[in-house]
């Protein structure tokens, strides 16, 4: 049977863990390595990001995610699962100085996540339908405790190394059983078509520089041009040469941000042939020229908002 807790304290004792990390504005890393904590004390308008696999969950205040036109809401009452990496756009709704918006985010381990559904010995459904990579949900009590099990297995070193691994491997159990584990499991499956289209997302952040066909791609999902697509579409909400555009100005945007990289270098860095096309596309996907979204950045706030 299901447990049954109060949210309103759950949300309070979650607060409570995610302030020991939040030292500065924007992600805070904690001990564990696939877990971030994120702080922000005003609202943050909506810009372009790029969500690698990961769950995330708020103990104050809102934020909004758009991918394709859909939006998902993700507060103390709902999380957020993005299972393939996807460049969304986002924002932060609710946050003061006397509440600041404090949320935490956890890497997906695949492997682990394959590990357990193999063990739950269930059939991951029909695995030659393909969900969203992405999805909001009301937060279960179940989950819920998952969550502050995993905080507090970061309280010391001893904890980190024995429970940490453990609790983890719940909450992701929890996930799983949760109103949308069918599609967690559609791409842990191995043989289904949403984990094949997520390998070949993997191989595309890693060669985006590099020219890459459709046909090539669909062929290591060991499926037809049009299938492949097609299901490609139903996972992203893109096309895939529409996705490989969307990662490669994403991480233009990085370079200059973060690496000083002038507009020609990293048009160049990232595979276009043409700093005019890599200019427009970038204009017309961040609303600003390359140099101009780098300095508006720099005076933005804040500038990692991924949490």
């Amino acid at each position: 049977m299901a447990s049954t807790i109060d949210m309103g304290v759950a949300a309070a004792a979650l607060v409570a863990e995610l302030g020991g990390f939040a030292k500065q504005t924007g992600r805070n890393p904690t001990p564990l390595q696939a877990l971030s904590v994120f702080h922000a004390d005003r609202p943050a308008a909506r810009i372009p990001v790029l969500y690698e696999p990961c769950v995330c969950f708020v103990g104050a205040g809102r934020k909004r995610v758009f991918l394709d036109r859909t939006e998902y809401t993700y507060d103390p009452l709902n999380y957020l699962v993005v299972g393939v990496p996807l460049p969304v756009e986002a924002e932060i709704t609710e946050a003061t100085a006397q509440e600041p918006f404090l949320s935490l985010r956890l890497a997906i381990d695949l492997a682990m996540l394959a590990e357990l559904v193999a063990e739950l010995g269930e059939t991951p459904g029909d695995t030659h339908l393909t969900p969203r990579g992405i999805y909001a949900s009301p937060l279960t009590a179940d989950i819920s405790t998952g969550v502050l099990r995993l905080m507090r297995a970061l309280r010391t070193p001893v904890d980190q190394r024995v429970l940490a691994p453990m609790a983890e491997r719940e909450l992701l159990y929890h996930l799983l059983q949760g109103e949308q584990g069918h599609a967690l499991r559609a791409i842990a499956a191995r043989d289904g078509r949403a984990h094949r289209i997520g390998a070949t997302l993997r191989f595309m952040e890693q060669h985006y520089a590099t020219p890459l066909a459709v046909d090539e791609l669909a062929e290591r999902a060991f499926m037809s041009a049009s299938t492949y697509h097609h299901n490609f579409k139903a996972l992203t909400g893109m096309s895939p040469l529409q996705y490989l555009k969307m990662i490669r100005l994403h991480r233009a945007r990085l370079l200059l941000l973060h690496e000083g990289a002038t507009a020609g270098g990293a048009a160049h860095a990232v595979g276009y042939n043409s700093q005019s096309q890599f200019t427009r596309e970038f204009r017309r996907r961040f609303g600003n020229s390359p140099i101009g979204e780098r300095k508006r950045l720099r005076g933005a706030y804040p500038t990692n908002a991924t949490g």
